[in-house]
């Protein structure tokens, strides 16, 4: 059955077969804290060119996250988990934002939200109402943006509504009534 985990697990299973499980997930969990910890430094290398300011920047938003975010959704965590996975995308994708590369931010949210739906569903939204509220912005930009998210999260939003009624179906207690005529 479909699991929010089951990205995650996958690519762990398949690398699994080349290489030691511990191996793969030590080496996806640095791999993609070492990657958010990049983008981190590369967002606020755009905002600031002082090196002292890259490096506080970072370090605060990697530490402080960790422990003082509402709802939990820490960056680093201190173990593999598919929201730092998909924090790292987000992250990648502001970046790119931030950078001019709008179909190229659109696809890394597009990744997140098979990452980790949560996550990517609600980064992108966030990204894309910002964007198309900015004056600025060209709505051709815009659209390179929003298109590969949302080729992705209509999808995804399909997939997460039926698994919500299916679930709800299968927590009935026997002898309930199921709600559905002539079952």
């Amino acid at each position: 059955s479909w699991s929010i985990r089951w990205p995650i697990a996958g690519i762990t299973a398949l690398l699994s077969a080349l290489i030691p499980t511990w191996l793969v997930v030590f080496a996806l969990h640095m791999t993609s804290g070492l990657l958010s910890a990049g983008a981190i430094a590369r967002i606020v290398r755009q905002v600031s060119a002082s090196p002292v300011a890259v490096i506080t920047g970072t370090v605060a938003a990697v530490a402080l996250t960790a422990r003082w975010n509402p709802g939990g959704n820490d960056i680093l965590h201190g173990m593999l988990v598919p929201s730092s996975v998909a924090w790292c995308a987000v992250l990648w994708s502001v970046e790119r934002f931030l950078a001019a590369r709008h179909a190229a931010s659109g696809v890394l949210l597009a990744v997140a939200v098979v990452v980790h739906p949560l996550v990517g569903l609600q980064a992108g939204a966030v990204m894309v109402a910002a964007s198309a509220l900015n004056r600025d912005l060209r709505w051709t930009r815009v659209w390179q943006m929003a298109s590969p998210w949302l080729v992705v999260v209509v999808p995804s939003i399909l997939l997460l509504v039926d698994l919500g009624s299916s679930a709800s179906m299968i927590q009935v207690p026997v002898g309930a009534p199921s709600g559905k005529i002539g079952r």
